[in-house]
């Protein structure tokens, strides 16, 4: 109860100062910073003359490889909407962690988030395989099944949720890898047992990864860094797109190829706020979120080559980027039928993934 009465206050507060910054030609919203150093948007439903503006909170640097395509995103959203739709990116948690902007979301006072699908497992939403490791053995399999009938089963339930999910192709990839910065290398199981490994606020992952006998502790993103440097946490997983802008290989040198899920990026939106806009401005945000994610797919196998060549001339960083990480999906292999046994998975997943 407590709890709640407290989300309950805090939307009212942000609610209030959405009001009363909604005046003003400015198209750059002012921010004011919440208890524990969070910034909360000033202004993301303002409106000037016929201008609807939106905030879009991300967890990622702006200056990353996902925050540059966060911006493209904001930037198409201007030119298809002829300027009556602009979009401000707020990086880095600024808005707060994945579970707090999800939260508001929901309640509108933060309207568009881009990140991966597990924050609204606890919205009814069937999103476990977002992030139970290692369950995927490629992401076109991933692919197959999230375009087909389970994707649209898992977008009528983010709408009966209040959420709309605009990247409707399904196919923003983020990595275009996942990697395990770590303080020590990996080459086995036993390995990463000995550690400690940083995790979402993610149940399912955590369980899975619990099985195997590894230890995880739940760390922010935006405080990953700080985690490694202090002892806190010996391993994060991470898009390999990151490595470099979030600075892990400083604290986490030895940066192994541990593919632990084919990773999507949802561009969400609170639904409200979506069916509020004209026709016209709706698809216009579909498109740029659509068009967004093609042109990171394009690009960002030859950045993360870049940065992986700039980062070994820099040296200090150890790449082992051949690891065969199927030994994980090995000693998983009984745990997730005996979790399809229990009817934990969707049937289609159970059917497409041989779980039976």
């Amino acid at each position: 109860m407590k709890k709640t009465l407290a989300m309950v206050l805090a939307a009212g507060m942000v609610a209030a100062m959405l009001g009363g910054c909604s005046s003003g030609g400015s198209s750059t919203p002012a921010t004011t910073a919440a208890a524990g150093g969070t910034t909360q948007a000033a202004s993301n439903t303002a409106a000037s003359g016929d201008v609807v503006k939106l905030s879009l909170a991300t967890k990622v640097a702006a200056d990353s490889f996902e925050g540059k395509s966060f911006q493209d995103f904001a930037d198409l959203v201007k030119e298809y909407t002829n300027g009556t739709v602009e979009v401000t990116v707020y990086p880095s948690e600024q808005l707060g962690d994945s579970t707090t902007v999800v939260s508001n979301m929901q309640l509108g006072t933060v309207d568009m988030y881009c990140e991966g699908g597990i924050f609204y497992l606890g919205y009814g939403v069937d999103t476990g395989i977002c992030s139970y490791p290692f369950l995927f053995d490629s992401w076109d399999k991933y692919e197959e099944i999230v375009k087909g009938d389970f994707g649209k089963l898992q977008e009528q339930q983010l709408e009966s949720a209040g959420f709309k999910l605009i990247n409707t192709n399904r196919d923003w990839r983020r990595g275009p890898y996942y990697v395990t910065c770590s303080t020590k290398p990996i080459t086995s199981v036993a390995d990463l047992k000995a550690m400690r490994l940083r995790s979402a606020d993610s149940p399912v992952f955590m369980e899975a990864m619990k099985s195997l006998g590894v230890t995880t502790t739940v760390v922010n993103y935006s405080e990953c860094y700080m985690a490694l440097q202090q002892g806190q946490v010996d391993a994060v997983n991470c898009p390999i797109s990151n490595v470099e802008s979030m600075a892990f290989y400083e604290v986490g040198p030895y940066v192994t190829r541990m593919d632990c899920y084919p990773a999507e990026l949802w561009m969400v939106m609170n639904l409200n706020k979506f069916n509020s806009l004209t026709a016209d401005q709706q698809d216009a945000l579909i498109r740029a979120a659509n068009d967004a994610a093609t042109h990171s797919n394009e690009t960002i196998d030859k950045e993360v080559d870049d940065m992986i060549a700039r980062l070994e001339a820099k040296g200090g960083v150890t790449f082992d980027l051949d690891f065969d990480d199927s030994i994980f999906a090995d000693a998983l292999k009984d745990y997730y039928k005996g979790l399809a046994a229990k009817g934990e998975f969707n049937e289609i997943i159970v059917k497409e993934l041989g779980l039976n």
